[in-house]
């Protein structure tokens, strides 16, 4: 509660501070109060918080899927969207990865940004 209430006076000593100078009559018509400010601080708090949360989601949702657990995909979200990267061994493989983001809620669009490198075959013995 203290880090609260400290953060809280030093935001509105910074918010209230004489205002940087613009052109000559120029006005950027964005000035806010210091609770609009703190306002605006706590959506982007909270944005921040839920994007972690849908990308642990839809890691979660591809650690489900006996196929693709195994996998390295970097996964990334920003407001609803997800980035998919990395390297799959095949088309259905690249597809269910997608598949498995977009059935996670809250996913508005997935960019399936994974490259396909199918596996090597074994070498053979030589006898």
């Amino acid at each position: 509660m203290r880090i609260l209430a400290a953060f809280l006076i030093v935001f509105l000593l910074v918010g209230c501070g004489p205002k940087p100078k613009t052109q000559a009559g120029a006005s950027t018509g964005s000035s806010q109060t210091p609770g609009q400010k703190l306002d605006a601080a706590t959506a982007e708090a909270k944005s921040a918080g839920s994007d972690a949360a849908m990308t642990a989601k839809v890691k979660a949702a591809l650690a489900n899927d006996v196929g693709l657990k195994t996998l390295n995909i970097d996964v990334d979200s920003n407001g609803g969207v997800v980035t998919l990267r990395g390297q799959v061994d095949s088309v259905d493989t690249k597809k269910r990865a997608q598949e498995a983001a977009q059935s996670v809620k809250g996913v508005t669009w997935v960019q399936n940004q994974l490259s396909i490198a199918p596996k090597a075959a074994p070498a053979p013995s030589s006898s």
